[in-house]
């Protein structure tokens, strides 16, 4: 299985066959498009995922921590996740995860450099949403950015 890095979707490989039957490159790429958001993931290498099976297995043991993205905060603990909408003007948070269902949508905040990992700043809340994401400002309307969830 396969989770996209951009809306977490899980999926198998077959999938995304339908998505790349109509591009020139085809399957040469290297790529693999999730078929919820159409976001390219690079393929998993597969040395990569036998190292990261043996991790995995290695953390069950006491004394090692988790692999991949999981906010946490210094005590270990994970970090509670909310929408942007619930941020106070002046504070930070990571973004985590993005709920739209409409591609473009979802695409615009990717240009936008809204995607999981980064960091933002929310400026205001009133008459609509301004966040800065590097030196980035973005006015969002409410319903975009209650889809957005965010650890603070």
């Amino acid at each position: 299985m396969i989770t996209c890095s951009f809306c977490g979707y899980e999926f198998d490989e077959k999938e995304t066959v339908k998505s790349c039957s109509s591009c020139p490159m085809n399957k040469n790429c290297g790529k693999i498009k999730c078929p919820n958001c159409n976001f390219e993931n690079p393929k998993p290498l597969k040395w990569l995922s036998a190292v990261g099976g043996w991790l995995k297995m290695a953390s069950h043991h006491p004394g090692h921590g988790t692999i991949g993205f999981s906010p946490k905060a210094d005590n270990q603990k994970p970090l509670a996740s909310v929408n942007l909408t619930e941020l106070k003007p002046g504070q930070q948070g990571k973004v985590i995860k993005i709920n739209l269902s409409g591609h473009d949508d979802v695409k615009k905040l990717t240009v936008f450099g809204i995607i999981p990992g980064e960091d933002l700043f929310l400026i205001q809340k009133f008459p609509s949403y301004v966040i800065k994401i590097g030196n980035t400002q973005i006015a969002l309307d409410k319903h975009i950015a209650s889809n957005i969830e965010v650890t603070c």
